[in-house]
């Protein structure tokens, strides 16, 4: 598959804020984003490709030729296999991982305009449906899959439009617009599956992941970086962490940090490696911090568990 295989990183598409959150956004009726994973420079296995939480403002069709791809949604990690193919919708929050080198993806961005022009009404009403559900539905869609590893007809649309799209000969983008339709039309007549959640999910989950984050890098975690991570205006995460814990940003922070350091000097590490491993600037800044928690000092503290 030279189409996917000769190009090796994602498109950037620009973002603009709207409301708090970041969105990504596209222009034209659609676009193709080739990847494969690329190679670590440690040459060891595990992760080769994973992004940060990111929204767009567009449908996005994702194929998986070869391999896998895992998908974070709000907080849930789905997995991909070979010869599926999952329609994100719009505004879903989302981050993606490549985990082997040999992984073959696809990922196809499709306007809203040319969704709701070209492809809704040449679609079956079933599917459309619950695609688009009545505004009082209480569940919100987040991504539908389809199995098209047997479809031979699914596969040569898809073949045609790789090969449109890489030649891009005088009318390519009128003949790919034709073979998406048919795409479209064609997956949505097949089995298809999907996946909701509750505003409330939504939120559990996603707070859950947000702390996560926080754990995973205290020394080096701000709020700035967190809210670009997860695509939010920092400001708003802030309002969003205060809400689901009840502490704000920098309590949440604090309390890691200090759950983590009792661990650590429990474990026998000395208070200068506490210090560097946890990101804090001075030593006069931990033990105060460390005193206002535990009323004493992390070394009376250390000396106390030794005895």
């Amino acid at each position: 598959m030279p189409y996917i295989k000769n190009i090796r990183s994602f498109q950037k598409l620009p973002s603009v804020e709207r409301g708090n959150k970041w969105v990504s956004v596209m222009r034209g009726d659609y676009f193709f984003n080739p990847a494969v994973p690329y190679i670590r420079k440690d040459n060891e296995p595990g992760t080769t490709f994973s992004s940060g939480y990111h929204t767009h403002d567009y449908y996005e069709l994702i194929f998986v030729f070869k391999g896998s791809y895992r998908q974070f949604v709000n907080g849930t990690c789905y997995e991909h296999e070979q010869g599926q193919v999952c329609l994100l919708m719009p505004e879903t929050l989302h981050r993606e991982e490549l985990q082997k080198r040999e992984d073959r993806i696809l990922f196809t961005g499709i306007s809203k305009a040319f969704f709701k022009n070209e492809l809704c009404s040449r679609i079956n009403k079933q599917f459309l449906e619950v695609l688009h559900p009545k505004k009082n539905n209480q569940f919100s869609h987040q991504f539908f899959t389809f199995s098209i590893e047997e479809n031979k007809k699914i596969q040569s649309l898809l073949f045609h439009i790789m090969e449109e799209d890489k030649s891009k000969e005088a009318g390519h983008h009128m003949v790919i617009s034709g073979y998406l339709i048919r795409l479209m039309k064609e997956l949505c007549s097949t089995e298809w599956n999907c996946f909701d959640q509750s505003r409330k999910e939504t939120e559990d989950r996603l707070i859950k992941e947000i702390l996560l984050y926080m754990e995973e890098h205290l020394a080096t975690v701000t709020k700035n970086e967190l809210g670009e991570y997860f695509h939010f205006h920092p400001d708003y995460l802030g309002r969003f962490l205060l809400r689901k814990t009840g502490n704000t940003y920098s309590e949440n922070l604090n309390n890691m940090r200090m759950e983590r350091a009792v661990r650590l000097l429990y474990a026998g590490e000395s208070v200068n490696s506490v210090i560097q491993k946890l990101g804090f600037s001075n030593k006069g800044h931990f033990n105060k911090m460390f005193k206002k928690f535990y009323g004493m000092l992390p070394g009376e503290y250390k000396n106390q568990k030794l005895i």
